[in-house]
């Protein structure tokens, strides 16, 4: 769909008149991987040297663990719940007679 130069799109199919593929303009963004991480540069004039030095990046790769987590939860949700550490051990916990019990029966 993509072409090479210029930033151009290939023909498309099923595209009404005037061509839509001599009208879109698409520009790349500079990306890097640094910490295990894919940073993309988004601004209209970001260098490779605008990349933020983190600690955590500069670690030996064996002392670094990137994951990821689907958090169905707002920004501002997800910063309490990393801020307030007894939170979910408490209010999210499976209390039976008042003693605590596993969520999943074993």
């Amino acid at each position: 769909m993509f072409g090479v130069s210029a930033s151009t799109c290939r023909p498309l199919r099923a595209q009404s008149p005037p061509p839509l593929n001599q009208r879109l303009r698409f520009r790349a963004l500079a990306v890097q991987e640094y910490g295990d991480l894919i940073w993309v540069h988004f601004g209209p004039n970001a260098s490779k040297d605008s990349l933020p030095i983190f600690e955590f990046a500069q670690l030996p790769q064996e002392q670094r663990f990137v994951s990821k987590k689907f958090q169905q939860c707002n920004w501002a949700q997800a910063v309490e719940g990393g801020i307030d550490t007894a939170h979910f051990s408490y209010l999210h916990a499976n209390y039976a007679d008042g003693e605590k019990v596993p969520l999943m029966p074993q």
